[in-house]
C-alpha cells in the first residue's frame, strides 16, 4: 500500500491517494498515515482508484478510521472506487457508507482497428473449442 497526502487548507480537507493492496499487512500503515489528520478534525478523502486489492481486514481498517473520524467530529469519504473496492462495498452493503456510492471507473478503451473478415475466415487469436 502506498499513500500520498495533499491538503487543501482553504477547505480543511485532506486527500490521501491509496494504491496497491489494502489488507492485514498494510492497513496499520494506512491508519498511521491518516490518523493524525482525523484526530485534528480534518475531513479526509481517500482516493482509492489505484487500489488493486482489498480484503475483509482492509475493509475493517476503513471502518475503524470511519469510527475514529466520527469520534473526532469529522468524516471519512472514499472517492474513485476501483473495481475491487466497489465490489467489496457492494457485497457488504456498505456502498454509500463512505460518501456517495460510485461505480468503478471505466477501463480505458484501447484504440481498435476494424477487422474485415469474410465468411469462413478465422479471426486472429480465436480458436474453436
Amino acid at each position: 500500500m502506498a499513500g500520498t497526502a495533499a491538503r487543501s487548507p482553504a477547505y480543511g480537507v485532506v486527500m490521501v491517494e491509496v494504491s496497491g493492496e489494502l489488507d492485514i499487512a498494510t492497513r496499520d500503515r494506512l491508519r498511521a498515515e491518516v490518523e493524525p489528520w482525523l484526530r485534528a478534525g480534518r475531513e479526509l478523502v481517500l482516493e482509492v482508484s489505484g487500489l488493486t486489492f482489498i480484503d475483509a481486514s482492509g475493509l475493517a481498517g476503513l471502518l475503524e478510521l470511519d469510527r475514529l473520524a466520527g469520534r473526532a467530529g469529522t468524516r471519512l469519504l472514499i472517492a474513485g472506487h476501483s473495481r475491487p473496492v466497489h465490489r467489496l462495498l457492494q457485497m457488504t452493503g456498505l456502498d454509500g457508507h463512505f460518501g456517495p456510492a460510485e461505480r468503478p471507473a471505466a477501463r480505458p478503451r484501447l484504440p481498435l482497428e476494424p477487422l474485415h473478415l469474410q465468411p469462413g475466415d478465422r479471426a486472429p487469436g480465436i480458436r474453436r473449442l
